[in-house]
């Protein structure tokens, strides 16, 4: 998961981060955080009012929205978007260039990966969302351990209970309520408003 997110990532500390608008969509990327440039542009963006856990560390040009949440030793990375009142629980990863929209609430030990849109989501704590996924508002993950693979889509009002294992390129149709344990195959399909409490195997 989340290739981009290496040990060689530019990490940011949070005394580093400035209050204030990215100027510039250029950022040199090989800057040692020890030692900024004075110079050069902020490199990530962290709203006064946030709550960002000194432990919490940031990629570059990252931003962090009003009265947003950070947990301890959460990972944002570089160009990832927390929206205001959002929530990244404790030891949890939102990937590069993933956007956790305004109020979306990430449990502890949590993955978003990399490209994914989440737009007003809960999940449980112990939650994978992978790369390149939509999740649209008020979906929720009721209990831990939920997995769901790339490419997925989980439409508006979708609730997944504890354990629920989704393929690759799974479609959740608004509404829908998948049982707890159920496993979707890659490209399953679930109808909008539909109780499914059978594994999809193909």
């Amino acid at each position: 998961l989340c290739p981009s997110l290496q040990l060689a990532t530019p990490w940011l500390p949070i005394g580093f981060c400035q209050s204030q608008q990215l100027s510039s969509p250029l950022l040199d990327l090989s800057l040692d955080p020890a030692q900024p440039d004075p110079g050069a542009p902020p490199p990530a963006f962290v709203d006064p009012s946030a709550n960002v856990h000194p432990s919490a560390r940031l990629g570059r040009n990252c931003v962090i929205g009003a009265n947003a949440q950070v947990g301890a030793n959460a990972v944002i990375g570089v160009d990832a978007f927390v929206g205001d009142f959002a929530v990244v629980g404790d030891g949890s990863l939102l990937g590069a260039n993933a956007r956790l929209e305004a109020g979306s609430n990430m449990g502890n030990q949590s993955v978003v990966d990399d490209g994914t849109i989440v737009q007003g989501a809960v999940f449980a704590d112990d939650t994978t969302i992978g790369s390149l996924c939509v999740v649209e508002v008020g979906v929720a993950v009721t209990a831990p351990f939920c997995y769901v693979g790339d490419g997925s889509f989980l439409g508006a009002g979708a609730q997944l209970g504890g354990g629920v294992d989704c393929g690759e390129g799974v479609n959740i149709g608004p509404n829908a309520t998948i049982a707890a344990g159920v496993r979707l195959a890659d490209g399953a399909k679930v109808a909008p408003g539909s109780f499914q409490n059978e594994d999809v195997v193909e």
